[in-house]
């Protein structure tokens, strides 16, 4: 509940600092040291046994990417988008884990992580320079990230939250 909560201000300041952010100075650096913030808390929570923390870590990239995309007045439901292509493939796996083993919390692998990485540096530099120059690296993480997750969770026999990569997994 603690994590719903602090991401709940987190994703409100964000707005603010968006909408505000001709009247604020520094509001690009803030905007991404509450990006830098979420991330810490995306790796330090425990999400296997908590319902609230998936939801509110979900709520919160997707809602940060959307506010961040419309702040820098993009297409985001273009289906030409990125971002819009990522997060549908994500939801296929989120879907699959459903489907398959009940849980909202689709399997960690070492990709997904480095994937929720290259997706902070993209909205960071969105929002300090406003180019595309990771864009790449966030797309092509993201396809195989996705990739990955739904072949694990295609062999997975019985459900595990961590899983270093589909070339580790034994069943």
């Amino acid at each position: 509940m603690k994590n719903l909560i602090i991401r709940l201000i987190l994703v409100i300041c964000i707005y603010l600092l968006t909408h505000f952010s001709g009247q604020i100075n520094y509001s690009d650096i803030i905007i991404t040291v509450i990006l830098f913030f979420g991330l810490f808390l995306t790796y330090r929570e425990n999400r296997e046994e908590s319902l609230l923390n998936t939801l509110s870590n979900y709520f919160f990239w997707l809602t940060t990417s959307v506010l961040i995309l419309l702040f820098k007045n993009e297409d985001i439901f273009n289906i030409r988008n990125i971002f819009l292509t990522i997060f549908l493939l994500k939801l296929v796996g989120v879907i699959l884990t459903y489907t398959k083993f009940k849980k909202i919390e689709v399997t960690n692998t070492i990709l997904t992580k480095v994937w929720i990485f290259s997706l902070s540096i993209y909205l960071i530099e969105l929002i300090l320079n406003s180019t595309h120059g990771t864009k790449n690296l966030f797309l092509y993480l993201g396809i195989v990230s996705s990739i990955e997750i739904i072949f694990i969770l295609i062999r997975l026999k019985k459900w595990k939250f961590k899983v270093k990569s589909i070339f580790t997994l034994k069943d």
